[in-house]
């Protein structure tokens, strides 16, 4: 389980229409320190994330982080190559249930079988040198962010598939400001090490919140600073309505 209550972007902001990054909100025009993509605004359609964009155009970039459950979009993988190619640090983290088959292949050195695009794009990286490892958890490792130059930060609900970036409803939060991304970093190093969770050598304190744009944000990460106790808070805090957008309700007696 993830998760990041906010987080943020890989790239400098271009003008775009509405109708082709769907409905956007952000706090600066030119240089939005603090944006949110979802689905388009006519309900129904799925969030139209740009990936290519996000992760290879712009020539500053020096480091990539990336902490994502699945990598099936090949358009993500070759971004990530062209970034190693130009000589960025690139290192991933995956789930590795995705990059295993369901069942044993009686020929296992034939390609085929559940997941193999994700093999693919898995040999892809390895091949570009990419530092890539699956992660130590035996529970679902749920993660969805990007941290750039540990400067700025992509996350959200959206998988790096292509169900994820071109068929469902989701979203990104996207922030600059290097003190986001420094939480972001430190929760990266952990789950690189295998580190966090019930594996975590003493649990880190919740990261004090901090104000971009104006905009006061808190993160929080599952397990370790109990974010269902954070939602519970939040919702106690509303004094006519709330609103839910979630894929589901699961064995949560509290919320």
């Amino acid at each position: 389980v993830n998760s990041a209550i906010l987080a943020a972007l890989i790239t400098r902001q271009t003008t775009r229409k509405k109708s082709d990054l769907g409905r956007t909100s952000s706090c600066r025009k030119k240089w939005a320190r603090l944006k949110f993509t979802w689905g388009r605004a006519n309900w129904g359609h799925p969030t139209t994330w740009k990936p290519r964009s996000s992760i290879s155009s712009t020539a500053r970039k020096k480091r990539l982080e990336v902490a994502i459950q699945e990598l099936e979009n090949e358009k993500i993988t070759k971004a990530l190559v062209r970034a190693r190619q130009r000589r960025c640090v690139v290192k991933v983290v995956l789930e590795g249930s995705y990059l295993s088959v369901d069942r044993a292949k009686a020929e296992p050195f034939e390609s085929g079988g559940s997941n193999e695009e994700n093999r693919i794009l898995h040999d892809a990286i390895l091949r570009a040198n990419i530092d890539v490892k699956t992660d130590f958890n035996p529970h679902i490792f749920h993660q969805k962010f990007i941290i750039r130059d540990r400067v700025s930060l992509l996350t959200g609900s959206t998988n790096f598939t292509p169900t994820g970036t071109s068929r469902n409803l989701n979203h990104l939060v996207i922030v600059h400001d290097k003190a986001i991304a420094k939480i972001y970093y430190r929760e990266f190093k952990e789950i690189q090490q295998g580190h966090f969770g019930k594996l975590n050598e003493g649990h880190d304190p919740a990261p004090p919140d901090v104000t971009v744009s104006k905009v006061p944000i808190r993160v929080v990460f599952a397990p370790d600073h109990n974010p269902e106790m954070e939602i519970m808070k939040q919702m106690q805090k509303a004094k006519k309505r709330i609103d839910f957008a979630i894929f589901t309700f699961s064995q949560s007696s509290g919320i």
